[in-house]
């Protein structure tokens, strides 16, 4: 399926009923289901949508686990909070690359160290990812290892650890800092 078609598709599903979406989550086949976790994104009001989400984080289908973590992530669902911290050690690279960029939605520090230990994953976007979230949530504690990062073997990695060290270095007022 070419990305146009795969856009067209994502963008129906958000017209789909509620009803409809949800019925797609609890019944689908793999891709209806990563879709219809996708296209709830505008139910975050729903219980339904919530508790079927939480479920969905426990899917087989990995690009089901993933859209759920990013949906659940954009709602700030404060019971979905631990579940992608474990998503960081889910066995699929993307499940934990989006569980790497999302967390950082939640703005709390505590998830600090597990991203700091996630900077040592074997996959490049994950790092990346991890990263980028240790900046956005600007911890200062997370300097020295964002440091590090600027030489990773990944030229992707280098530059997110750029951007996060930047924002690190900057105060409350957006004004650089010495580092």
């Amino acid at each position: 399926m070419s990305e146009n078609q795969n856009n067209k598709w994502q963008w129906e599903y958000l017209d789909y009923s509620l009803e409809k979406k949800l019925l797609l989550l609890r019944e689908g086949n793999d891709e209806e289901q990563a879709r219809a976790a996708y296209a709830l994104y505008p139910h975050k009001d729903d219980e339904r949508v919530v508790l079927l989400l939480l479920d969905a984080l426990k899917a087989e289908n990995s690009d089901v686990r993933a859209n759920a973590i990013s949906t659940l992530a954009g709602f700030q669902d404060k019971r979905a909070f631990s579940m992608i911290i474990s998503a960081l050690w889910d066995n699929n690279a993307w499940v934990r690359a989006v569980a790497a960029i999302n967390i950082s939605k939640y703005m709390d520090v505590s998830v600090v160290p597990e991203l700091l230990e996630v900077l040592k994953d074997s996959d490049a976007l994950v790092r990346e990812y991890a990263v980028l979230s240790l900046g956005y949530l600007g911890d200062k504690r997370a300097k020295s290892y964002i440091r590090e990062m600027m030489q990773d073997e990944v030229f992707a990695v280098r530059d997110a650890a750029q951007i996060a060290f930047s924002r690190l270095n900057k105060d409350k007022n957006g004004t650089e800092e010495n580092s």
